[in-house]
């Protein structure tokens, strides 16, 4: 399982063609609301504007991926649903880039 964004439009490791037909047994797993900042912003109390750190939601959203890629069967898929983002750290080009390489 890769961890990437993706257009919506887009597929990762698979095909129409590929997938077309079902042959055999299937799972994905269906995740929800990392809401990277959350933590430091309901530990100081700052639930609007707290949100300025993502480390400890990044591990442990991380530790998902690696649990789901450990399961057996392996899931076709996971989708990741809800809130992502609590609260953005800052809108400056080094943020985006860090945001893009943690996400791959």
């Amino acid at each position: 399982m890769l961890w990437v964004g993706t257009a919506l439009t887009r597929c990762v490791g698979a095909s129409p063609e590929a997938e077309r037909q079902w042959t055999g047994p299937f799972c994905f797993v269906q995740a929800a609301d990392p809401q990277l900042g959350l933590m430091k912003s309901w530990r100081i109390g700052d639930k609007v504007g707290g949100g300025d750190e993502w480390e400890e939601e990044v591990v442990l959203t991380k530790q998902a991926v690696a649990g789901v890629n450990q399961l057996r069967p392996r899931p076709r898929f996971m989708v990741l649903c809800g809130d992502l983002v609590n609260a953005m750290p800052g809108r400056s080009p080094a943020v985006t880039c860090h945001i893009y390489y943690i996400l791959q």
